[in-house]
């Protein structure tokens, strides 16, 4: 049975479990989520920013709030700055949502999750500016459909000579 000492690291947002024998062990933080808009109305790049010295940044996991989450890992000796990661997101439905972002870091031989109040952000699609123009055609018919109802029931009353 492993034993677990409850400790309130100053990480933002953030109260971990951890080991009682990693609690010495300096951990990664995640530092901000950014989202900004791309090209289209749907899709949005994010950049997620974190630190730590002593520890050994594995990786991302973005959720983007639309039920749909990315797992970004880094490989061995890659070279990359593993500080920063940059992902793209495309929204399929309209609605506010809610994304953030855990850290995967490794101290002292143990792999933690940590989540951070400053790794959220919210992202608003496809919310309408107006309404749609449907333009004239559906109107025009619209009323001669009407006006040509209202005149074949006027015509059958006066053959039933009931106006």
């Amino acid at each position: 049975m492993r034993a677990f000492l409850l400790i309130g690291l100053f990480v933002p947002g953030a109260l971990l479990l951890m080991p009682h024998h990693a609690a010495a062990d300096a951990l990664a933080t995640c530092d901000g989520l950014s989202a900004t808009l791309s090209d289209d109305k749907n899709n949005y790049i994010f950049r997620v920013a974190a630190s730590g010295e002593d520890s050994d940044i594995l990786g991302y996991t973005f959720n983007f709030g639309d039920h749909q989450t990315y797992r970004f890992t880094f490989g061995k000796d890659t070279g990359l700055d593993r500080h920063t990661a940059i992902v793209t997101h495309t929204f399929k439905d309209p609605g506010i949502f809610a994304a953030s972002v855990t850290v995967q870091a490794k101290s002292g031989g143990h792999t933690t999750t940590i989540p951070s109040e400053d790794c959220k952000t919210t992202v608003a699609i496809n919310l309408p500016d107006e309404l749609p123009n449907t333009g004239t055609r559906n109107l025009l018919v619209l009323f001669v459909a009407t006006a040509l109802t209202g005149f074949a029931f006027r015509r059958l009353l006066q053959r039933l000579k009931i106006v």
